[in-house]
């Protein structure tokens, strides 16, 4: 326990959306849809910017639903341990300077979401197309959450159907 005392005092006293999915090891996706479930702690936002943050106390606690997997409205929230994927390593960023910037950036959050789901080495051509067949009208004001949702069903119902075929 002393430890994790120790582990708990490196957190800042002000800690982002950012820092917290940094410290919990999840990807914004990912937090967007524990949120909305109601397993963490909602940020406050600052009377003067309207930025979310989280006192400490709120970031330790929700780190701790993580780690107990019962999420603060007592629910409960499996985690998986998501190593990180190949696609974020710096070797492999610099084989992507002729792609295009754009879809990669587009798509980063859906690419580690999907890894995290089970579903690795999805390449953005297939993300871009499930999109469209589940959003044809875009994806500008759906949660990012009902978005990664949607795409790994789509993405895993197209195996499905490609193993049964072939």
């Amino acid at each position: 326990m002393r430890n994790m005392k120790n582990g708990h005092n490196a957190i800042p006293e002000i800690v982002s959306i950012n820092q917290l999915c940094s410290l919990m090891s999840i990807s914004r996706s990912r937090y967007y849809q524990i949120l909305s479930e109601g397993l963490i702690l909602p940020p406050i936002h600052s009377p003067n910017s309207k930025r979310p943050y989280f006192t400490r106390e709120m970031a330790i606690r929700n780190l701790e639903v993580k780690k107990n997997n019962i999420g603060v409205n007592k629910k409960i929230c499996i985690f998986y341990n998501c190593k990180s994927s190949p696609a974020f390593s710096p070797k492999n960023n610099s084989k992507k300077k002729g792609q295009k910037k754009k879809t990669t950036a587009k798509h980063t959050d859906l690419i580690d979401g999907l890894t995290c789901l089970g579903l690795s080495n999805v390449k953005p051509s297939q993300i871009q197309v499930a999109i469209e067949k589940c959003f044809p009208d875009g994806t500008d004001n759906i949660d990012e959450g009902e978005v990664l949702r949607a795409v790994f069903c789509q993405i895993k119902a197209q195996n499905s159907t490609d193993n049964v075929n072939g």
